[in-house]
């Protein structure tokens, strides 16, 4: 009798043992990257940009900081004085692509060279500048650049294409140059339509370089 309960201990152990080491790989370590951070020295609060679109303020106050423009493609042209490392880029989403998870399509072209140097699908935040890292990206001083936002799905109204933009009433005050960073001219424009309207304002496309 003493044998029978020994032997029927031995295999209830076993059988928890098996099941725990079953569970431990069928659970085992978590497999989700962590989510990307902004390396060191990346700080989203200092742009050249965020100063150059300041200083046009300043200096044109009758135009206007709005949501408007409704094209699918919102860009700028621009050169530095000096190389610089993109860590990050920050655009404000419109409310209805980000409830929906539609993401945009951020481009930085080498104007100079010919040659598309960056391109990514984002999802940004409506409610205000959104900020996402980008692993570094090398710009060269002297050379021509032209960063676009792109919407190739508006959820079937026109409207959601809209981006905030400083519209110039009069003119335009191109070229403007802020803090090593010169934009030279601007498009907006529909894929696949002829014609852009050019250089009638300047998109808030951020760019954050690394310090």
């Amino acid at each position: 009798m003493k044998i029978k309960k020994i032997k029927t201990y031995l295999v209830s152990t076993a059988v928890v043992t098996v099941l725990l080491i079953t569970a431990t790989l069928v659970i085992g370590p978590s497999c989700t990257s962590p989510q990307a951070s902004a390396p060191a020295g990346c700080n989203t609060g200092l742009s050249p940009f965020k100063t150059l679109w300041s200083d046009v303020v300043t200096a044109h106050p009758a135009y206007t900081d709005s949501n408007t423009m409704d094209l699918d493609v919102h860009e700028y042209t621009f050169t530095l004085n000096a190389n610089q490392t993109v860590c990050s880029i920050g655009y404000q989403g419109n409310a209805n692509l980000y409830t929906a998870s539609v993401p945009y399509t951020i481009e930085i072209y080498n104007n100079t060279d010919a040659t598309m140097v960056y391109s990514g699908n984002i999802i940004f935040n409506s409610n205000s500048t959104d900020y996402h890292s980008v692993n570094g990206i090398s710009l060269l001083a002297g050379k021509s650049y032209s960063i676009r936002r792109i919407v190739s799905n508006y959820l079937g109204n026109v409207i959601n294409t809209t981006g905030r933009m400083l519209s110039f009433t009069t003119g335009n005050p191109f070229p403007v140059t802020s803090n090593g960073m010169t934009i030279t001219s601007s498009n907006f424009y529909s894929l696949g339509t002829p014609g852009p309207d050019s250089n009638i304002g300047i998109p808030y496309i951020d760019l954050i370089f690394e310090m």
